[in-house]
């Protein structure tokens, strides 16, 4: 994607990170051609990162300038007469297998690794008076507190490698966490089922909803073809993270150009988005029954956020990921999605797509790979394991009376 950005006049981030004074730091910027609310959650979230000293200055610049570029940005039209026309699987393994053949990535992407292993979170967090509910700067998180300033600078804490496109998928489908895998299993139950029984939450038209997602399509899982109102679907794993996300009202979302390019690419700026947060977990409605609870609230507003891939130097554009803010008042229960019945093929599916995409020895190439890293990481294991062992011996062979003898510790 290429850049094209503003030059806004230059910015005084010469204040420090820690005992930063508490409003001072947002009025920095300048109030061209992006919100100001935009602008200051920047600001907060390069302050969370570590991004606070005079080092980071042209970085801070950057991210400025190349998320104005984003809030004007649009992509390719939504062709609404081919929507209408697509068909969706009508069984849950079919699909799962639908959604993985539309699952694509670039043929090189770039991954990142966290020198401290803490997955790329925030070692900052915005901190507000009990009291007045007022701003009052940033502190450190317990976990980070171990490493130096240096080992916190986001320019030193991220390293960045190309992986392939069939490194990548081989990732998401088959080494990724159980949450990552299923959410996307969830994700295409949920789609099969509303397209099926479920009316357009926004017009309450039938038979209107499509399934839209993909890897090109972020922010539009689903659509309307009747009033283009647009359905992002998340799952979480219970019930609980659910009321939480709900409850704290700032949910991760995706890319943030991606959600400048779909409000932009409408035809109707006011068409309605929806949050969709599905439970992998069932609980029991008031039937009794085991279900998976839908619930469903307009979007109120997307803020760009960093995060550990806006630390690549070597992108063109800076990447930027999102909040989500809700409006509270719309949250609702949109439907109960039926505990699935019937056997999932979730692995099998995925390996068939991923061969017929590739080739059964790029499949067998990918798990002898993954093999190797696990025997040199077991070979490290072992290697403390025997470590530990050969001084819990030395330990052993030490005689410790059943009775100490105090008094002999005073002579």
């Amino acid at each position: 994607m290429e850049c094209h950005r503003s030059q806004p006049s230059d910015v005084n981030f010469s204040q420090r990170f820690r005992g930063v004074p508490v409003t001072s730091t947002l009025m920095l910027l300048p109030m061209q051609s992006i919100e100001k609310e935009v602008c200051n959650e920047l600001v907060h979230s390069l302050l969370e990162m570590g991004a606070s000293s005079d080092v980071h200055s042209k970085l801070r610049q950057r991210v400025i300038r190349d998320c104005t570029a984003y809030l004007s940005s649009s992509g390719d039209p939504i062709d609404w007469q081919a929507l209408k026309a697509l068909k969706f699987p009508k069984n849950y393994n079919d699909a799962i297998e639908h959604v993985l053949r539309n699952d694509d990535v670039p043929d090189t992407v770039t991954t990142y690794k966290d020198t401290l292993k803490l997955d790329g979170y925030e070692p900052f967090y915005r901190h507000f008076d009990r009291r007045t509910g007022d701003f009052n700067g940033y502190k450190l998180k317990t976990e980070f507190k171990a490493f130096s300033p240096s080992q916190l600078d986001p320019l030193n804490r991220f390293t960045f490698d190309r992986t392939s496109k069939e490194e990548t998928l081989f990732d998401n489908w088959f080494l990724a966490d159980d949450d990552s895998r299923d959410g996307i299993m969830y994700e295409a139950v949920l789609a099969c089922y509303a397209l099926q029984a479920e009316s357009c939450h926004n017009c309450k038209f039938k038979n209107v909803l499509r399934w839209n997602g993909g890897s090109g399509s972020s922010w539009q899982d689903l659509l309307c073809t009747k009033c283009e109102a647009t359905y992002e679907i998340k799952t979480k794993a219970t019930m609980e993270k659910v009321e939480t996300a709900l409850r704290y009202n700032n949910i991760q979302g995706g890319f943030f150009s991606a959600w400048c390019k779909m409000k932009n690419n409408s035809k109707h700026r006011r068409h309605k988005t929806y949050l969709v947060l599905l439970t992998r977990e069932p609980t029991f409605n008031r039937q009794n029954k085991q279900v998976h609870p839908v619930t469903i609230a307009e979007i109120e507003k997307v803020l760009p956020r960093v995060h550990a891939g806006s630390f690549n130097t070597e992108r063109a554009c800076v990447s930027l990921k999102s909040r989500v803010s809700l409006k509270m008042n719309t949250k609702t229960k949109w439907f109960d999605l039926p505990v699935i019945e019937g056997t999932i093929y979730m692995e099998e599916i995925a390996e068939k797509v991923y061969k017929e995409r590739f080739s059964e020895e790029t499949f067998t190439r990918m798990w002898g790979s993954d093999s190797e890293i696990e025997e040199e990481e077991a070979e490290a294991d072992d290697s403390i394991n025997d470590g530990v062992a050969a001084i819990t011996r030395e330990v052993q062979r030490v005689d410790i009376p059943d009775v100490w003898d105090l008094a002999s510790d005073s002579d």
